[in-house]
């Protein structure tokens, strides 16, 4: 990237923030497999002032969604399941038509029909604000909590577009099913290593014991507070990932055909 576009970019960037009260930036680009920008704004911890770097561990949301879509691509390759397998087959899921069952598509393209619910918000305000929420500490209170919302279903599977978290939920119950192992152990041996993203992570340790790492924050009258990143099992199929923006520029070189492919290239289009 030339100077001059780093500047203007920088100066989006620092607008952005400014505007959003976001504390830190963390920030690579990619140009023919090589990365050409990358960039830390603002502070990783407002209290100890230390800076945002490119190599800063930060949540990525609901990006994380594409990692467990890859994860399940890969049982797809594998044989394991298919697109059109459904998951009450594979689950104890007992919720939708039973002419029309929601199948793995679904799941991943946000058109099973599942209600929303508000889960991932309840886990969320209970790990990082501390409140007393709906007691969902297992994959089995999550059973019982989606079953019971069967009169609350949007429409049939696969008629209609409606995020959901809680369907990324269920597909990452599904991934750790078929494989024998954790989500985290998945995406660990599968995509991170091999795609040699070493500090990228789901656990509260491993996040914590890294030098380069973020502290969260919620706006609060228009002001950074100071929080608790949630960590809970349920919320990191949908969101559950932290990375910097140096490794996530390994994983997205993959997809744009810099590095040797997870799986079929035909399954990532």
């Amino acid at each position: 990237m030339r100077g001059e576009e780093a500047r203007k970019l920088d100066q989006i960037v620092s607008k952005a923030m400014e505007k959003s009260g976001a504390p830190g930036v963390s920030l690579a680009t990619i140009e023919e497999g090589e990365v050409t920008y990358a960039r830390g704004f603002g502070a990783r911890d407002l209290e100890r002032n230390l800076p945002t770097t490119p190599n800063t561990l930060i949540g990525i949301g609901s990006c994380t969604k594409s990692y467990t879509c890859l994860a399940a691509m890969m049982l797809v390759q594998e044989g394991a399941l298919t697109l059109d397998t459904p998951i009450r087959d594979l689950l104890p899921v007992d919720l939708g038509f039973r002419d029309s069952p929601i199948t793995v598509k679904h799941l991943m393209s946000h058109s099973s029909g599942l209600p929303s619910l508000g889960m991932a918000n309840v886990l969320i305000e209970k790990e990082s604000l501390g409140g007393h929420t709906l007691p969902l500490t297992s994959d089995e209170d999550f059973y019982s909590f989606l079953n019971g919302a069967s009169q609350h279903v949007e429409c049939r599977p696969g008629e209609s577009y409606y995020y959901c978290n809680a369907a990324y939920t269920l597909l990452g119950l599904l991934v750790e099913k078929l494989f024998g192992a954790t989500l985290e152990e998945v995406f660990r041996s599968r995509i991170w290593e091999p795609l040699d993203m070493k500090r990228t992570t789901m656990l509260q340790g491993q996040f914590q014991s890294d030098p380069d790492h973020m502290t969260a924050y919620y706006l609060k009258e228009g002001k950074p507070v100071k929080s608790r990143h949630p960590f809970h099992p349920l919320i990191y199929a949908p969101g559950g990932i932290l990375s910097s923006a140096l490794e996530s520029c390994n994983y997205l070189n993959m997809y744009l055909g810099n590095r040797e492919p997870l799986v079929d290239e035909d399954l990532l289009a």
